[in-house]
């Protein structure tokens, strides 16, 4: 956040979205927002849970009090969010990184599979199916389970009649 992030009043802050645009935010809420991240950056700097607590005003439920366990327990919360979001994004990156090598893998073997190769076949299929699984393609809907049991994966080979043709003829409907 930045000085040109407040407006001529300094009542609100604008933070900046994933999609780059401002988001404007009250300073109150933003003050509470930052919170966690100050008793963070409090204890990286070798002070004390109680310290923090009575520095930043985090009180107890019961007593009302300035608690250390309450600011442990807010730094914690934090730290637990960042990863589940740091998780969230590195299992997304990693996806498509895996994605993207059954892509390639496809690729590279798609136009022998369609002169014939058993074996390049094979490797399409296998890829195919991974892609699948990876997407849960190959999982049922919620509610509509018997939707799967019967589907299969058919790799088609146009042989210059067209895709729609020789997926109808595959469907036994051309």
């Amino acid at each position: 956040m930045s000085d040109d992030d407040e407006d001529s009043g300094g009542q609100v802050i604008a933070f900046r979205g994933s999609d780059g645009q401002p988001v404007v935010v009250p300073s109150e809420i933003a003050a509470v927002a930052d919170l966690p991240y100050r008793c963070y950056l409090h204890k990286r700097a070798g002070m004390s849970w109680q310290n923090i607590a009575e520095l930043e005003n985090i009180c107890g439920p019961i007593t009302g009090k300035p608690s250390g366990q309450q600011a442990q327990k807010t730094v914690e919360r934090y730290l637990d969010e960042g990863a589940a979001l740091i998780t969230d994004w590195s299992r997304k990156a990693l996806m498509n990184m895996q994605m993207d090598r059954y892509e390639c893998i496809i690729a590279a073997h798609w136009a022998a599979m369609q002169k014939g190769s058993i074996a390049s076949a094979g490797i399409v299929m296998n890829a195919m199916r991974e892609q699948n699984h990876l997407t849960r393609i190959d999982q049922p809907v919620l509610g509509n389970e018997d939707a799967m049991t019967n589907s299969k994966t058919v790799v088609i080979n146009d042989a210059g009649e067209g895709y729609s043709a020789a997926l109808q003829k595959a469907a036994g409907k051309g």
